[in-house]
Parts: structure tokens; sequence; C-alpha cells
């Protein structure tokens, strides 16, 4: 358990480090981007293998490490690589690096939690055995909640590391499919909000909400026949 702690605040320092670096060094911008379209464009042309295995990396490391600019990274992927062969390296990438958040959490963490937090978590892993395939892709489909604390979430629950894996890769394929064709039009983005416009907002969170359907209605009937028994 020792080990497990010092392991954990060594993460723990090499994320805030990371992340305090990359915010201050103000690399990783819209801007920067978008100056360097051509550079990065050639550079891809010319080396198309090296650049795919240098920006999944790049963005594995970026979203394990929970570095802000997973979106750019989405974006540049647009427009770096030709559609949709650029959707399923920064839905790859995405997951991979979700994954590794996961596995952070539940090796290090579960345990400790689950001790200290025995009766809660029952009740829980209980639930998400019934309807976590729900819940997740709900969390996937609404932006709502950063990915970061999700995957970590996750990692503290009984929840399948393939379950978790497959439904990532599902709920995030939207929005990935979003920042990806958007990138191919990165000349008429000027802000990150221009991205997402209301009506593709709602469009998630409705998305999110049906995937929630069969859960509410399993409830709702759950609900009536206790009612049912009691009369």
């Amino acid at each position: 358990m020792k080990n497990k702690k010092l392991i954990f605040l060594t993460l723990l320092v090499i994320v805030v480090g990371v992340n305090y670096y990359v915010s201050s060094i103000n690399l990783l911008t819209l801007e920067n981007i978008k100056v360097n379209r051509d550079i990065l464009i050639n550079y891809v042309s010319n080396h198309l293998v090296l650049s795919v295995f240098a920006f999944s990396t790049i963005y594995i490391i970026a979203t394990s490490l929970s570095i802000p600019g997973a979106a750019l990274l989405s974006l540049t992927g647009g427009l770096l690589f030709p559609f949709p062969f650029s959707a399923i390296i920064v839905l790859t990438s995405a997951t991979i690096g979700a994954f590794i958040n996961f596995l952070v959490s539940r090796y290090l963490l579960k345990d400790f939690v689950k001790r200290k937090f025995e009766k809660p978590m029952k009740k829980i892993n209980k639930e998400l055995e019934k309807n976590g395939n729900n819940y997740l892709l709900t969390l996937r489909l609404v932006p709502i909640f950063p990915f970061f604390l999700i995957n970590l979430a996750m990692g503290l629950t009984d929840m399948p590391a393939l379950k978790f894996i497959i439904i990532s890769y599902i709920g995030m394929a939207p929005g990935s499919l979003v920042y990806v064709y958007a990138g191919r039009n990165l000349a008429t983005i000027d802000q990150m909000k221009d991205i997402f416009s209301p009506n593709v907002l709602i469009a998630f969170t409705l998305l999110g909400l049906f995937s929630l359907l069969p859960t509410v209605y399993d409830k709702i009937k759950k609900r009536k026949q206790v009612k049912k028994w009691k009369i």
C-alpha cells in the first residue's frame, strides 16, 4: 500500500507539473496551429507514418496526464490527416489515454476507496452492474463533466476494463467526429466555442438522455411493481 501511495503521489506531481508547464509556455493554442498550418501539413505529407505515430503518442500522453488541449489536438488531427482516417486516429488515441487513466485509478486508488467507503461503493457497483453501460455512455455523450474525472471515477468501480473501452470508444465517437470535421475548416474557426453551436450541444444532450431511457424505464417499472405488491 505504501508503494501505491508513493507511485500515486509521484504521478500527481508529474501531472500538476506538466499541466503547469504546458499552460505557462502557451504552446498548444488555436493561433499556433493556424500559424503553422502549412508547415505541419507539408511535414505530414512527406512523413505520414511517423506523423501518425507522433501525433497518436502526443494525444495519448496529453489525455493520460489530463493536459488541457485534447480538443485542440482533435482539431489538429482533422487538419493533418484525411477523413475518416483522422477520426479513427483521434478516437483510438483518446480511448487509449482514457484507459490509462482508468488503470491508474483502478490499481492505485480502488482498494483504498473501497475500504474507506465500503457501503456506498457496494451500492454504486450494484447499480453499475445493471445500468453501467447506459450511465457511462451518457457521460461520454453529454459534454458536461471532464473526461479525465469520468475515467478516474470508473476506475474506482468494478466495471470490467473491456466494457469501459468499448463504451468509451462508442460514446466519444460523436464528439471526436465534430472536432475532426471542424479541423478540415480550421481557417474559419476563431475560437473553440465556434465549433460547438447551441444546436450541436442540444443534439449531444438529447443523445445522452436518450441513452438513459432504458434505465429510467426499468426504474419506473420496478416502482410500479413494488406499489402493486404493497397494495
